[in-house]
C-alpha cells in the first residue's frame, strides 16, 4: 500500500484510473490479511482514485470495486476513529454518481457488509418525496428489515433544477466508543440543490425534511422520577439542604427552603433518544433536529440542512463541483442521553393574607358572613318583636276585661256587667 500510494498522481486517463482501481481491489480484497494499519492508506488511495475519476469522467459503475475496497477496510478499522475520513469518501463517491443520473433515473443502490447508499435524482413529478436504505436481496425474500433508515421531503416543484439526495448508512461499530449508548446505525444525508426542497413546517428557518433512523437497540423506557421537600414554619430558618441522588444518572438534587414556606420539586434527568450530529472528529454534537417520536423500532426526528460545500479541501471537478458547492450534508445517529426536563424545579409558595388577591377573597368572605349573620339577626328581633306585642295586647284585653269587672261591681248593675 505504501508504495501504491506514492505512485498515485493525478491520473490522465480513464484506463489509468481503472487500472489503479483494479489494483487497489486486489490488494484490499482479502479482509482477514487486513489490518487496522491499513484502513488510513486504503482511504487515501480510494480518495485520490475518485479525484481521478471524477477529472476524467470515469462512470460510477466502474468505481464499485473501489466502494468494496472502503467496505473491506471499514470491517477491520471498528472503532479507530477512522469515520470522517470514511464518510467523506463515500460522499465523494456518491457525489460522482449523483452527478451522472438524470431526473426520473433508477436510483443507483449499494449494499456491502458495512456500508448501504442509495443515490437518487428526483424529477419533482411527485411532491411529496420518500427515499429509503436499500435492502440485501435476502432481507427482501425473508421479509426482514421492515423498519429501514429513510427520509420524507417535500419537492420544491418551483425549482427547476433536479434535486439530487443521496443516503449512506454505515456499521455502527465503526463508531467510536464513548459514554452514550448509540441506538442506531450512523446515517449520512447528502443534498444537492437544497433549494429544491421545502420546509416541511412554517417555523423552520432553512429547508427541513423528517429523518427515519432505524434502531438496532431497543431504548430504554424512561422513568420519571421527582424529589419533594414541604418547607414550613419549623424548617423555614433550617439550615441543613436536603439532597436526593437520581437514579440511573447519578444526578444530586438539592432543595433548601431559604426561609420560603412551601413545597419543592424538582425532577430527574430522563433517559431518551435524541438526534446527534457526528462532527468531523468523531463527536457527538447537538444537531439542528428535533426529536418527533421513538418507538423500539425507529427513532423520527425533523432536521433543517443548510447549504455547505462538501469538497474539504479535495478538489472535485467539473459537473461535481457544481454540484457540490449547492449541496448539504449531514451525518446523523440515534442516542440515548439524559435530557433535562423542562420543568426541572418548582416551588409552590404557601398563600399569603398580605397579597391582595387573597385580601380580597378575605374581605369577600367576611362580607358573606357579616350579611348571613345580620340577616339572622334581623329575623331573631322579627321574632322577638312579635312575642313581645303579642304579650302587650293580652295584658291590655286582661286590664281592659278587670276594669269592666270593677265598674259593673261598683254599679252593681247586672247589664253593666254583660
Amino acid at each position: 500500500l505504501s508504495s501504491f500510494n506514492n505512485q498515485l498522481t493525478l491520473s490522465t486517463s480513464s484506463q489509468e484510473v481503472l487500472s489503479r482501481a483494479s489494483t487497489l481491489s486486489s490488494i484490499t480484497q482479502k479482509v482477514d490479511e487486513l489490518e487496522t494499519e491499513a484502513v488510513g492508506p486504503v482511504l487515501l488511495a480510494v480518495g485520490n482514485l475518485l479525484d481521478s475519476a471524477s477529472f476524467n469522467g470515469v462512470g460510477y459503475e466502474k468505481l464499485v470495486g473501489v466502494l468494496q475496497s472502503v467496505d473491506n477496510v471499514a470491517s477491520v478499522s471498528g472503532g479507530s476513529g477512522s469515520m470522517p475520513f470514511l464518510t467523506q469518501i463515500l460522499t465523494q463517491y456518491t457525489s460522482i454518481t449523483a452527478s451522472q443520473l438524470f431526473p426520473g433515473q433508477k436510483a443507483v443502490e449499494n449494499v456491502m457488509s458495512n456500508i448501504r447508499s442509495s443515490t437518487n435524482c428526483i424529477d419533482g413529478s411527485q411532491p411529496a418525496v420518500y427515499l429509503s436504505v436499500p435492502q440485501s436481496a435476502n432481507e427482501i425474500l425473508f421479509d426482514v428489515r421492515k423498519v429501514r433508515s429513510a427520509v420524507h421531503l417535500n419537492y420544491n416543484t418551483s425549482v427547476a433544477r433536479p434535486l439530487r439526495v443521496s443516503l449512506i448508512e454505515v456499521s455502527a461499530k465503526l463508531l467510536e466508543k464513548s459514554n452514550n449508548s448509540v441506538l442506531s446505525n450512523p446515517l449520512t444525508i447528502q443534498v444537492s440543490n437544497i433549494h429544491g426542497i421545502m420546509k416541511s413546517n412554517s417555523s423552520a428557518h432553512a429547508p427541513s425534511f423528517i429523518v427515519i433512523l432505524q434502531n438496532i437497540v431497543v431504548p430504554t423506557i424512561p422513568m420519571q422520577y421527582s424529589f419533594t421537600t414541604v418547607c414550613d414554619r419549623k424548617s423555614k430558618l433550617s439550615k441543613v439542604m436536603a439532597n436526593y441522588t437520581c437514579t440511573g444518572s447519578g444526578r444530586v438534587l438539592y432543595h433548601k427552603c431559604n426561609g420560603r414556606i412551601g413545597i419543592m420539586k424538582s425532577y430527574c434527568p430522563v433517559y431518551k433518544p435524541s438526534c446527534m450530529k457526528i462532527s468531523r472528529s468523531g463527536q457527538y454534537q447537538s444537531s439542528s433536529c428535533v426529536l418527533l417520536n421513538y418507538t423500539s423500532s425507529e427513532t423520527t426526528c425533523e432536521c433543517m440542512i443548510s447549504a455547505k460545500s462538501v469538497r474539504s479541501g479535495r478538489s472535485l471537478v467539473n459537473e461535481v463541483a457544481s454540484i457540490a458547492e449547492e449541496s448539504g450534508v449531514m451525518q446523523l445517529v440515534a442516542i440515548s442521553e439524559y435530557v433535562t426536563a423542562d420543568f426541572l424545579n418548582t416551588f409552590t409558595a404557601a398563600p399569603s393574607l398580605g397579597s391582595p388577591e387573597n385580601v380580597g377573597k378575605v374581605l369577600t368572605v367576611i362580607v358573606m358572613f357579616a350579611t348571613v349573620w345580620l340577616f339572622g339577626l334581623c329575623v331573631i328581633a322579627s321574632s322577638y318583636w312579635r312575642v313581645v306585642n303579642s304579650k302587650l295586647q293580652d295584658k291590655k284585653i286582661a286590664d281592659l276585661a278587670r276594669h269592666k269587672r270593677r265598674v259593673a261591681e261598683v254599679s252593681q248593675s247586672t247589664a253593666a256587667v254583660r
